[in-house]
């Protein structure tokens, strides 16, 4: 499990990338181990970000092109499933919505991350093409699924 205090002082990207889904291409400890080419950007964790998946990895490299931006047609939602965990759902707008089909059926069963801010908010694996528009991020614990929540919130804006 990773600290909060770990990522404070890591610099941004020099220029980040914008808010959206993106294809995760690689984990890595830190910057210096991998070298970003054309097409590609290295960033590094939100601070707060606490998932169990990450281990020690500190930054990710992404792929640039094909991304879904984050335009969303109305403020993030957060509740529950049927087990109790916490869920947040997006509905993205229109235009996005036609990106999100495509990249969910390209990227099928790959790791996906939300960035915000040039920042890795959350990375998950991609269980299903969306159709709907409607995503929805699953399988955090309460802490993490309030600070996704909250970090789209304050940085999101809606249509």
């Amino acid at each position: 499990m990773l600290l909060a205090s770990t990522f404070s002082f890591m610099p941004k990207p020099a220029s980040k990338p914008a808010d959206g889904l993106y294809l995760v291409k690689k984990s890595m400890n830190s910057s210096p181990d991998f070298k970003a080419g054309v097409n590609e950007a290295v960033i590094f964790y939100y601070p707060g970000f606490n998932e169990d998946s990450a281990g020690d990895k500190k930054c990710l490299l992404i792929n640039t092109t094909g991304f879904v931006k984050l335009d969303l047609e109305s403020d993030p939602a957060i509740g529950t499933d049927k087990r109790g965990n916490k869920v947040i759902y997006l509905q993205f707008s229109r235009e996005a919505s036609e990106d999100l089909v495509r990249f969910t059926t390209t990227n099928l069963f790959k790791d996906a991350v939300v960035v915000v801010d040039g920042r890795a908010l959350t990375v998950k694996k991609i269980r299903a093409v969306i159709h709907s528009g409607k995503m929805e991020i699953s399988g955090c614990n309460d802490s993490d699924c309030d600070m996704v929540y909250h970090a789209l919130r304050e940085n999101v804006r809606v249509k």
